[in-house]
């Protein structure tokens, strides 16, 4: 569903489009390339952002700035304020963690913070609770866990939903890489999509369409349309799940 072209939105249009003429030359872009270099189905996507027919949301912002090399600010000077403050809590928790690793020797895994890496939007999250805080991880279990040195870019989520079940159960914690903030190939991934966040797998089908699919069979497969992809926006890729099997002894 496309929501409605504001003033903001012609001029952020606007501005990519100025920006676009300037650089695509030197950088030796065609509306083709940057499809393909934006993970865009079509090279009409494209002309539909620079064309003010297609909303410029935050995630596309990023991925336009960073093809065309400038600051996302310049396309849309209305977001400034938000990735000054995303910079900012970056830069302090990456600190934080990297002297906890260096004096402790643990990694940990915290849990994400889903609402926050949703953005702004009241995104439901009935599937995710915040059950478990953290999980720590010598060095040496990381690689054999994770097969990598460190856990840069891994984040945790709890799992109250059954719509996964049976390879993801309620209580289970699920851990997602965070590198993948967008669709490369079919499996599980952490996304929001009209106002709603969910965990699910996602399939590229004819009609150049995803399929939206729960591994439990009482919930119906949905699709996103080329159309609908600017409302998708990919959080993280499953890679890894740990059940929890909760056994009373009393």
């Amino acid at each position: 569903m496309n929501r409605k072209i504001s003033d903001t939105d012609k001029t952020a249009a606007q501005r990519l489009r100025a920006i676009w003429e300037a650089k695509r030359e030197s950088l030796g872009l065609t509306q083709e390339k940057a499809a393909d270099a934006l993970g865009f189905n079509t090279q009409a996507a494209v002309s539909q952002y620079l064309n003010a027919r297609t909303a410029l949301n935050t995630d596309t912002v990023l991925k336009f700035s960073a093809l065309l090399q400038v600051q996302p600010e310049e396309i849309n000077p209305e977001i400034g304020p938000l990735l000054e403050h995303i910079r900012t809590t970056s830069e302090a928790n990456s600190a934080h963690q990297t002297n906890a690793i260096t004096s402790n020797e643990i990694n940990t895994l915290r849990l994400m913070d889903v609402y926050a890496k949703a953005g702004p939007g009241g995104f439901i999250n009935a599937d995710f609770p915040d059950t478990i805080k953290s999980i720590e991880f010598s060095p040496e279990k990381v690689f054999e866990l994770f097969g990598r040195r460190n856990l840069k870019g891994i984040e945790m989520i709890n799992i109250s939903g059954d719509s996964m079940s049976p390879a993801i159960n309620p209580k289970d914690v699920v851990f997602v890489d965070t590198h993948n903030s967008f669709f490369d190939s079919d499996g599980v991934y952490v996304f929001t999509f009209e106002n709603s966040l969910f965990i699910k797998r996602l399939q590229r089908v004819k009609g150049r369409r995803l399929a939206v699919k729960s591994d439990n069979e009482a919930y119906e497969t949905f699709y996103i349309e080329e159309n609908e992809t600017h409302d998708l926006r990919i959080i993280g890729k499953v890679i890894k799940s740990l059940p929890i099997r909760m056994i009373d002894f009393a």
